[in-house]
């Protein structure tokens, strides 16, 4: 064979899928993917690259390699691989055939591997109709089944998705010796391309997709897994690099994780962690949800950062944009030195917004609303103050809550109500009285 067709051949093998980087609002987003190498901690690539072809089980393969490949249209190949394969017909070639007719999905179209857990060798193989209106496509799993083949899974790509299957890797992803096999279906919008995962797990009598939740509004993704426990139990990492256009405003990079829960056999939505980010709103956030979750401490450092940190981006707001942000941040501070019962520090935070708010001037309401916050912490605990801070910020909005969101900052970015004024949940004694 030639070396341009084994190079064909082999490449799709040792790829791992993808995601694009982003566009500009001017690009046309291209129905393709390109890689995006993540690795926080002990990275694990879906397939394992090797120098030759994985070569099937005797159980499903004979010394015949045929040449032909009979399909009389797209509809037929379902069958016709089936009849191909229980012929003799080589995996490896089958690729190289479907590419050439250009039916093969990319970058990897037939994947070589036990998906049913009984020793044999099984093939799995993506297909696309380039000369569809709705570029039609199809996932096919062939089982080995002693001495022949079997058309186990026939799943046609939904209408929507208009890059069809796309397969990412291929492991044992539980210890159950039954191989994973992790594929998308992609659509773009004018500016951005999303992806819906599944992860293909054989359960005795089919294919079920173990993957809990939807990811079809994560923009860009790059799929990785990790075994950080060492117990052959991966997760899966898919992170995005954000949106391809100007109007989601400042992003920053993002890594949701599905850790596998044996109990329920499935792949359960754990966490979303963000890169850290050069911008003064991103840096809010994180405050936010560091105070959300009662890490005071830090929460107030990040606050500290919004309000004194020059060297953070402001995107295109500039000082006014800084200027508002801090004087939220000064709010959250002053309302956790009230919820930790502070005085000293609640005296001190209300000084310092009463000097840099005077009455008349902008951004008073937050005094205001600092002030209402105390006095009802006084008489009814964190429950009350929360809820007379939610109901001041939501009747204050234009001033309080629309320069925090996304009508401001991009859609990419968070909203604000009033019930985001609270420093932390409210706890189940919301009787207790600060004094």
């Amino acid at each position: 064979m030639a070396l341009r067709n084994w190079l064909v051949l082999i490449i799709p093998f040792f790829l791992l899928g993808c995601g694009l980087v982003g566009v500009s609002p001017e690009e046309t987003v291209e129905p393709s993917r390109t890689s995006i190498p993540f690795t926080p901690q002990t990275e694990s690539p879906l397939p394992t690259p090797t120098d030759t072809p994985r070569p099937i089980s005797p159980a499903c393969r004979t010394d015949i390699v045929p040449a032909d490949l009979s399909a009389a249209g797209y509809a037929d190949y379902p069958q016709a691989v089936l009849a191909y394969l229980n012929a003799g017909g080589s995996p490896v070639a089958l690729s190289d055939l479907l590419n050439v007719r250009g039916v093969a999905a990319q970058p990897v179209s037939v994947v070589v591997a036990d998906f049913t857990g009984d020793g044999r060798d099984d093939v799995g193989v993506a297909l696309v109709d380039p000369q569809s209106e709705s570029l039609d496509s199809r996932l096919l799993i062939y089982a080995c089944r002693l001495a022949e083949y079997e058309l186990v899974l026939n799943q046609r790509g939904a209408s929507e998705y208009r890059l069809g299957f796309h397969i990412w890797g291929w492991r044992d992803l539980n210890a159950d010796s039954a191989v994973e096999l992790v594929v998308s279906q992609g659509l773009c919008g004018a500016h951005t391309c999303f992806d819906d995962f599944q992860v293909l797990s054989y359960d005795g009598a089919g294919f079920t997709d173990r993957l809990v939740g939807n990811t079809t509004e994560l923009p860009f993704p790059t799929m990785r897994t990790s075994d950080p426990d060492g117990d052959g139990l991966f997760r899966l990492e898919i992170s995005t690099a954000g949106f391809g256009s100007v109007g989601a405003g400042p992003q920053r990079p993002a890594t949701w994780i599905w850790d596998y829960d044996p109990g329920a056999s499935a792949w359960i939505f754990e966490q979303q962690l963000f890169s850290p980010s050069p911008y003064r709103i991103h840096v809010l956030h994180d405050a936010d949800d560091a105070s959300a979750r009662a890490d005071y401490d830090y929460a107030v450092t990040q606050y500290r950062r919004v309000i004194d940190e020059a060297g953070l981006d402001d995107w295109t707001l500039g000082a006014e944009g800084r200027a508002g942000l801090a004087a939220y941040a000064r709010f959250r501070i002053f309302a956790i030195a009230v919820a930790l019962q502070d005085p000293a520090a609640v005296e001190s935070a209300l000084a310092e917004m009463e000097s840099t708010y005077p009455a008349g001037g902008a951004y008073r309401d937050y005094v205001e609303m600092a002030i209402l916050f105390r006095n009802a912490y006084n008489s009814g605990g964190l429950g009350a103050a929360c809820t007379a801070a939610a109901g001041f910020a939501d009747s204050h909005a234009e001033t309080i809550l629309e320069p925090l969101g996304s009508g401001v900052y991009g859609y990419a970015n968070r909203d604000y109500t009033g019930e985001s004024m609270c420093p932390a949940p409210v706890p189940e004694n919301e009787g207790e009285s600060g004094g």
